[in-house]
């Protein structure tokens, strides 16, 4: 349990200037035995931290009802709550959610790869001052080779550039407000 709970620990440092939720969330559950056996359902090899928060939050986005939902902006209503009040109710969450949980963290991946892939098509389109997200967390190993069936298009999310397959690129770099996303933040993984 100690290197899963050291990987919650690195997990709350990186979060420290871009989520205070998950950096809140991370340095408790560090802190947590109960929480870290729960997490170390997850398959050798892959980022615990992430495949955790990834899991409890698709269980969010679903329509599970909970009180952690006011906690995340993706979920609550208005302004989400502050994040130094959200570890009693992410853990009772993940008892609640317990079988659930483990059997998501038993069967998905997390790939966090993908802008390593993203930064080598940045210098092909020849963006200015902004950045360069993939659609789709399922794009398959080797995506950055066949860059020619992606297009970018201008999300209104931060301004960011997404990129699209199976769309011609003739003339597909231009402002647009869909993002063509084909999937979320953990993948089905091999029985």
């Amino acid at each position: 349990m100690e290197q899963i709970s050291l990987q919650f620990r690195r997990f709350a440092e990186q979060c420290k200037k871009s989520s205070p939720l998950y950096e809140h969330l991370a340095e408790s559950i560090s802190r947590d035995s109960q929480l870290l056996h729960v997490a170390a359902s997850a398959r050798e090899g892959q980022p615990v931290p992430n495949l955790l928060f990834a899991a409890v939050h698709e269980l969010l986005l679903s329509g599970v009802k909970h009180r952690l939902s006011n906690y995340y902006p993706s979920t609550c209503r208005g302004t989400p709550l502050p994040a130094a009040g959200a570890f009693p109710s992410f853990r009772s969450f993940c008892f609640e959610h317990r079988g659930q949980i483990e059997l998501l963290l038993k069967r998905r991946l997390v790939q966090t790869n993908e802008v390593g892939r993203c930064a080598y098509l940045y210098p092909a389109y020849g963006f200015k001052g902004s950045y360069c997200a993939a659609a789709s967390s399922r794009m398959p190993p080797g995506s950055c080779g066949r860059w020619n069936r992606f297009a970018c298009q201008r999300s209104s999310l931060r301004g960011a550039f997404i990129l699209a397959e199976g769309v011609d690129l003739a003339g597909a770099c231009g402002p647009s407000d869909s993002i063509g996303s084909s999937g979320g933040g953990a993948s089905e993984g091999a029985p």
